[in-house]
C-alpha cells in the first residue's frame, strides 16, 4: 500500500483490520506500525467519534480492538482520554475490548498514561464502569506509582480517601485490586483494612486471600523500590501486541 497517499492509507488499513473475517490482520497491524505518523491522529480521531456518535457496527468494533491495542504498543498518549471515555460506558468497553479487558487493559493504560489521575480515579468510582475497567484501571494506578508517575503520597491519600466505599461497597474483584496496590505499593499503614476485608469475606478466596495479601506486602517492603511484585507479576506497559493477538486468535 505504499503507493497510497496518507488519507486513502487510513482508510484502507481500518477497512482491514474492521474485516468480518476469522483471519488475524497480522500484515494490517505491521503496516499501521510502520506508518504510525501517518495513521495514528486518525486513529485517535476514529475512537472519539465513536464515542461522540453512539453509532456502531461489527467492523468499527473489530477494527477498534486492534486499534487500542497497537495505541498501547506506541505509547499514544493522544488516545488516553478516548480509551477512559470508553471503560466508563460498560456496554461499549465490553463490545469492543472484551476479554482483553483482563489481559491487556492495565498495560494499555500505563502506556498511553498522559498524566491525568482524574481520569483513572473517575473508572474506579464509577458504577458504569465495568468490574474488570475498575480493577485494571485500580492496578494501573499502583503500577504507574511504583514508576514514578504518580506520587507515592498521593496515591496512598487515594487508597485511604476510597477504603470504606470499595471494601464495602465495589464488586469483590475490585475491592481486591485495592488490597493487592496497597500490598504491592508496600503501604503497611492501610494494611489493617485490606486484613478486615480478607476476614470478613465470605468467599472461599477470603482466607487464602490474606495470606496472598502477607506475602505480597512482606515482598514490597524488602524491596525500597517497590517494583519486586509488578515484575514478578508482569504488570507493566504492554509490548509485542501483534504476536500476543496474534496467538490469541490461533487458539
Amino acid at each position: 500500500m505504499s503507493e497510497l497517499s496518507t488519507d486513502d492509507f487510513c482508510v484502507e488499513i481500518i477497512r482491514e483490520l474492521g474485516a468480518q473475517t476469522q483471519l488475524f490482520p497480522e500484515a494490517a497491524m505491521y503496516e499501521a506500525l510502520d506508518r504510525w505518523s501517518d495513521v495514528s491522529q486518525e486513529f485517535v480521531t476514529l475512537l472519539q467519534r465513536y464515542l461522540d456518535s453512539g453509532a456502531t457496527s461489527p467492523e468499527m468494533e473489530r477494527a477498534l480492538f486492534f486499534i487500542i491495542h497497537l495505541f498501547g504498543e506506541k505509547r499514544e498518549s493522544r488516545a488516553f482520554e478516548a480509551i477512559c471515555r470508553l471503560l466508563l460506558d460498560s456496554e461499549l468497553a465490553e463490545k469492543i475490548l472484551r476479554s482483553s479487558m483482563i489481559e491487556t487493559l492495565t498495560g494499555i493504560l500505563v502506556s498511553t498514561y498522559d498524566g491525568n489521575f482524574s481520569l483513572l480515579k473517575k473508572i474506579i468510582e464509577s458504577s458504569s464502569a465495568s468490574e474488570s475497567a475498575r480493577t485494571e484501571s485500580l492496578m494501573a494506578v499502583a503500577y504507574l506509582t511504583s514508576a514514578g508517575a504518580i506520587e507515592f503520597e498521593t496515591t496512598r491519600e487515594y487508597l485511604r480517601e476510597i477504603c470504606s466505599s470499595l471494601l464495602q461497597k465495589a464488586p469483590f474483584e475490585v475491592s481486591v485490586a485495592w488490597t493487592l496496590a496497597v500490598a504491592f505499593l508496600g503501604f503497611q499503614d492501610l494494611a489493617v483494612s485490606a486484613e478486615a476485608f480478607y476476614s470478613k469475606s465470605t468467599t472461599p478466596y477470603g482466607a487464602r486471600g490474606l495470606g496472598f495479601f502477607h506475602k505480597d506486602l512482606e515482598r514490597a517492603l524488602g524491596d525500597p523500590s517497590r517494583t519486586i511484585c509488578f515484575e514478578e507479576e508482569r504488570i507493566g506497559p504492554i509490548s509485542g501486541v501483534v504476536s500476543r493477538l496474534s496467538r490469541w486468535f490461533s487458539c
